[in-house]
């Protein structure tokens, strides 16, 4: 026998309003993710080059940093978590997306600074609304290159499993 339509409604919007929650839980992990990488990058760059006059401030650089690496964080862990979903053939872990994820943000972290610096003394986006030079000056990108991508890299695992787990426990 099958489900009356009043059943189907029911057991539907049970579906809708779990994925709800979720996204909900996303969007506050990746919020906190966001909030936890900004007060990092602040600790790393310290005091750089981007308060002189004509330049854009030295918060917003950090920002444009902090929302290209959160953003990163989240296209490598909604693709990680879609190559690694359960299905017919293959029954992956939910940790090993985490963990990918974690490795793609690490790897993406570490080339930022050559990405933005293209060599002898020019940058990529120099002089235009993406411009995170003057962080990236001096020996300013010293510290951001070796520390950068296994703390924001452990940062987006600590996020991707506190995700699965309170998502399991709301399942």
């Amino acid at each position: 026998m099958g489900l009356s339509p009043r059943q189907r409604f029911n057991r539907d919007s049970v579906k809708i309003g779990m994925m709800r929650k979720i996204l909900i839980l996303r969007a506050v992990l990746t919020c906190a993710y966001g909030i936890l990488a900004f007060v990092f990058c602040h600790l790393i760059f310290g005091d750089s080059f981007c308060d002189h006059p004509g330049s854009q401030g030295f918060l917003l650089a950090i920002m444009k940093v902090t929302v290209a690496v959160t953003l990163w964080g989240s296209i490598a862990n909604a693709s990680c978590g879609i190559v690694t979903a359960p299905s017919k053939r293959f029954d992956f872990s939910p940790s090993l997306a985490a963990a990918l994820s974690a490795v793609f943000v690490g790897l993406g972290v570490g080339y930022l600074p050559n990405l933005i610096f293209t060599g002898y003394g020019v940058f990529r986006f120099d002089g235009s609304w993406a411009s995170v030079t003057c962080l990236f000056e001096e020996q300013q990108d010293f510290f951001f290159r070796f520390f950068a991508p296994f703390v924001l890299g452990f940062l987006t695992l600590a996020r991707e499993i506190l995700g699965q787990r309170l998502q399991d426990r709301w399942a």
